[in-house]
């Protein structure tokens, strides 16, 4: 998690917009990231501040 934190204190963080809602894309944030479901549903629902090397 700190190196998360200074990468996006480095670079700043982007928005990226999930909008495929479909289980497959939503277990990939989970998996991927080591999101919850709960944190999954919020990105969904207003967008996921990522650091840019998340984003891509």
């Amino acid at each position: 998690m700190r190196v998360r934190a200074a990468v996006v204190a480095a670079e700043a963080a982007v928005l990226l917009h999930v909008e495929d809602c479909s289980g497959a894309a939503l277990k990939v944030l989970r998996d991927a990231l080591g999101m919850t479901t709960p944190q999954v549903l919020a990105a969904v629902r207003d967008g996921y501040r990522a650091a840019p090397v998340e984003a891509r």
